[in-house]
């Protein structure tokens, strides 16, 4: 069976038989890939090597400016990263508001009258035709650290090579995105529908009317490669993201680290407490007693004192 999809470098229509894992478009020559249902084509960004430990290096003094550093854990990753293309056609029509606006006048006596003038009641019409390219992170929590995807990813077609999984492998994880391809159709269409009719504002209007239409439209799937790094110094702990094709850092998470303080019962305020119950009991045992018995329980309340003020404050 034969299924007619677009190109999503060129927008050109590009057939291939069910069941191929590759085909070429024969306007642009682009070799592509199939990995999913639904005739989705999937790329993968490349990794530039020698820029990421240097690029780890600075992210992590611009974010915690200390002469060390550990590296606790640090992996790269495959981030899904929609994008869709297409073309937004049709018209938009609509009767702007009738609305009376007051101006003054001042008649042959000097005095001032307030009259009113009627504006609105036009029939605006226009023609709609609009290329749009967006782009979607589609993982939870990687989505936090990208502010502006749409700058980020304005570039993606440089750089690509085919989806290739056991190579993708050696290198990091992969991450699949978590929307359906019907899902993501539906999201990205009503999208452009959406921000073709953006700056009609259909309240303005006794009546509107609008019909847009999609089409050449693409959607593909390009995974983007980021490496996440977990770093502790002396005095802070946090997270670095890098883009290991740039070696730019994408986002960055940073936290003081807590020093736990001692446990009210700790080995220190044990022996505190165990010498001066043992003064007391010596004290009772012998003949001056009550002096080397009071002494001991004083000793055990300043102890008391000194543990509760050391660990819980003034």
């Amino acid at each position: 069976m034969s299924v007619s999809v677009s190109c999503p470098s060129c927008a050109s229509p590009v057939s291939y038989l069910t069941g191929n894992k590759t085909c070429t478009c024969n306007s642009c020559g682009k070799s592509l890939k199939i990995i999913l249902t639904g005739g989705i084509f999937s790329y993968r960004k490349n990794i530039r090597t020698p820029v990421i430990d240097r690029a780890l290096d600075l992210a992590v003094s611009d974010s915690a400016p200390e002469t060390s550093y550990k590296v606790i854990d640090k992996d790269v990753i495959f981030v899904p990263v929609w994008k869709a293309s297409g073309r937004a056609v049709g018209w938009v029509s609509g009767k702007t508001l009738k609305k009376k606006i007051p101006y003054s006048v001042d008649d042959r006596q000097g005095n001032k009258r307030v009259l009113f003038r009627t504006e609105g009641g036009e029939i605006s019409r226009r023609i709609i035709d609009s290329p749009f390219t967006f782009f979607d992170v589609d993982n939870t929590f990687f989505k936090e650290f990208f502010p502006s995807v749409d700058t980020l990813f304005a570039d993606s077609d440089e750089g690509l090579s085919l989806f290739d999984e056991e190579k993708m492998k050696k290198s990091g994880k992969i991450y699949f995105p978590e929307k359906e391809i019907e899902e993501a159709r539906e999201i990205f269409r009503k999208k452009m529908k959406d921000s073709a009719l953006a700056s009609w504002d259909p309240s303005k209007y006794s009546f509107f009317s609008s019909s847009v239409e999609i089409i050449n439209f693409n959607l593909g799937l390009i995974f983007y490669p980021v490496l996440l790094a977990r770093f502790l110094t002396s005095k802070y702990e946090g997270l670095v993201i890098i883009d290991c094709s740039t070696g730019k850092p994408v986002g960055r998470k940073i936290t003081p680290v807590r020093h736990k303080k001692e446990n009210f019962l700790s080995q220190k305020g044990l022996f505190s407490l165990a010498v001066s119950l043992a003064g007391f009991l010596a004290g009772a045992m012998i003949s001056w007693g009550g002096i080397f018995a009071g002494a001991g329980v004083f000793a055990a309340i300043l102890s008391f004192i000194f543990i509760f003020r050391k660990n819980y404050g003034n």
